[in-house]
């Protein structure tokens, strides 16, 4: 299955899951090439009955030497040539920049004629990064399925500052002081426990990190109600959580931090179980 292809407008290399959400749900119809050496045949976003997002070349298919190629089932059925399509693996979705992401970090260019096979090749082997953004729950997806090691290699743009999957995230457990942990521009995260309330479907979080305050310790709090998704079961007794955050710093209310719901677009917040970490090594 083909997952990644060149397109045309943006002058980049982009994932199909992407590309599919800009058709459907932003409404921009660019024009995507296969990346296939010898092949580069226009190709359409497409799902699968499983879910999954991949590039189709239609009507008349890849190449024959395209390692996407599929020969037509009239044709295999009159050759007696078996050709099984393989099982759907797909690489976990990884954004390339953290959603809202400004318009002017994406340049595009319109298509005023087809261009060659010849020119497609020479314009992917010149193709910038790919401006490709995501939700902050996708963006941590990504993030816990990387390999500790190799979220270096990922790029990650945060408002108008390029990071890595690597120095992207923060541990509040690392700092000291509330002060110094990275509010502005990076993801923060950390061990949290949680509580549901008397009141059905509000649920109270506070980190498991204690930060000085006055001649006191306090962990940072957090109140949110039912519109919160809590992404696994739980009961009354205290359950441990990952925290992701991306907004602003807490503010102290009632001698103790408080981490205040999120307020525009530009603030965001996602759980995570902590049970099941079996890449990425979060802790």
């Amino acid at each position: 299955m083909l997952e990644k292809a060149y397109c045309y407008e943006t002058n980049s290399v982009i994932p199909a899951k992407y590309a599919r959400r800009k058709k459907h749900q932003l409404s921009i119809h660019d024009h995507y090439f296969c990346t296939f050496e010898g092949c580069n045949v226009l190709v359409q976003p497409k799902i699968s009955e499983a879910g999954n997002c991949f590039f189709a070349a239609q009507p008349h298919g890849h190449h024959q030497n395209c390692d996407h190629y599929h020969p037509p089932k009239e044709i295999s059925n009159i050759q007696g040539i078996n050709h099984p399509r393989p099982l759907e693996q797909y690489e976990v979705f990884t954004p390339t920049a953290l959603e809202p992401v400004a318009n002017d970090y994406i340049p595009r260019r319109e298509m005023d004629f087809l261009p060659t096979p010849e020119q497609i090749a020479e314009m992917i082997q010149n193709a910038v990064i790919a401006i490709v953004p995501g939700t902050l729950e996708e963006v941590v997806s990504a993030w816990r399925n990387l390999d500790k090691l190799d979220r270096a290699n990922y790029p990650l743009l945060i408002g108008e500052h390029w990071l890595n999957y690597s120095d992207a995230f923060a541990n509040i457990f690392l700092s000291k002081q509330v002060v110094d942990v990275p509010w502005t521009g990076y993801i923060i995260w950390g061990y949290v426990t949680i509580k549901s309330g008397k009141v059905n479907g509000v649920y109270f979080l506070q980190t498991m990190k204690k930060f000085p305050l006055g001649n006191e310790f306090s962990a940072i709090h957090f109140t949110k109600k039912a519109s919160l998704n809590i992404p696994f079961d739980f009961t009354n007794a205290d359950v441990r959580s990952n925290i992701f955050w991306h907004g602003g710093a807490p503010v102290i209310l009632k001698d103790r931090y408080v981490l205040e719901p999120p307020n525009h677009a530009h603030q965001f917040i996602h759980l995570a179980p902590v049970e099941g970490e079996t890449r990425g090594q979060v802790s």
